[in-house]
């Protein structure tokens, strides 16, 4: 019988909602917003590793690519969605850079799309870093080894974790060749490298589930909270040493994500519509942007300032009514290929 945890589907709605709140610059909600993505990593891989750690060889490499393929599938579906916001931005990078470099511009931020939002949906980095960063993990363990990968996953949090903060763990950043600081830290904030470490955890958890399940619920639950807490309270500190409130990642990023992952593994929740609600989650993080993009047309046309919580509340909104209309699609008129957007 395949297991649910109803708490991982209610936190998830809430981490794409955070998201939504960096994407409209909700300040306050958007710093919270921060742990949606490390959030969707690790429950990602937790529940990736769980089924693969006990399959065979033949069954892993099937398994791998069945969700490398689902993965894929989502991202190019919605990028179906997105391709109107896609080809202003070609035409952009030709007129500006002319033809064949404005094109190679234009792919690489394809793949690296916050820098600028080439493709459309900047939040598809996530989607894009998970097909790269997944099997480089497992690629990364059959030749290194658990324990030089759990050393060079920590390694690499600690490197972004300096490199988006005013912490200063070493001064060793300026050493190293400007390229690698430039993919590590630019591109690699928005892509595969990461993620690394959030797969590593995921993959700690799932090898430790039966062990954390025994476990009372409500020491959990109390961690995850103590963890948002303490997240908080870092992200204040740093504001008023820094004067940044939007930390992409600070030091209890991941250890607070991965707390709120446990507690929504433990929490007793009976939730009707599960399945309802994972779907939102995933609806959610793909469709707000676009969403979003209507607004910034509608501030220009009208020569007007929105307020950002008034944009994120009525994204949201406007998303799940959307979303009303696509799950009575699929569920009651049975369009079953909608299924591959979420």
């Amino acid at each position: 019988m395949k297991q649910t945890y109803s708490g991982l589907d209610v936190l998830k709605v809430l981490a794409a909602i955070g998201i939504v709140a960096i994407h409209t610059g909700a300040t306050g909600l958007n710093t919270i917003g921060r742990l949606g993505v490390p959030f969707f990593a690790i429950v990602s891989s937790m529940l990736f590793f769980k089924k693969y750690q006990i399959l065979v060889d033949i069954e892993r490499k099937h398994y791998l690519k069945h969700f490398l393929k689902r993965l894929g599938i989502l991202f190019l579906c919605w990028q179906v969605f997105y391709l109107p916001s896609a080809a202003l931005y070609l035409v952009q990078d030709v007129h500006k850079r002319g033809t064949a470099v404005g094109t190679l511009h234009f792919l690489r931020h394809f793949i690296f799309p916050p820098l600028p939002l080439t493709n459309g949906w900047g939040q598809s980095w996530y989607l894009i870093g998970m097909l790269i960063a997944l099997p480089l993990f497992l690629l990364l363990l059959k030749f290194l080894g658990k324990w030089i990968v759990a050393v060079l996953c920590v390694l690499l949090y600690l490197f972004y974790v300096d490199y988006n903060t005013g912490y200063r763990f070493w001064n060793g950043i300026k050493y190293l060749p400007h390229s690698l600081v430039y993919f590590l830290g630019p591109i690699g904030n928005n892509s595969f490298p990461i993620l690394l470490t959030y797969v590593g955890i995921g993959m700690l958890i799932a090898s430790y589930l039966p062990r954390l399940v025994a476990r009372p619920a409500h020491m959990f639950i109390w961690l995850g909270g103590v963890g948002l807490i303490l997240y908080l309270v870092e992200n204040i500190l740093l504001w008023s040493l820094t004067g940044k409130i939007d930390n992409m990642t600070v030091l209890l990023t991941a250890p607070t994500s991965a707390l709120l992952v446990l507690a929504g593994i433990k929490w007793p929740l009976n939730l009707q519509r599960d399945m309802f609600w994972r779907r939102f989650s995933t609806f959610l993080y793909c469709i707000h942007v676009g969403i979003i993009h209507c607004f910034d047309i509608l501030k220009i046309i009208l020569h007007v300032q929105l307020n950002a919580y008034l944009v994120m509340l009525l994204t949201l909104i406007l998303s799940f009514i959307v979303y009303l209309l696509f799950n009575y699609l699929l569920e009651r008129r049975h369009w079953h290929w909608l299924k591959w957007l979420v």
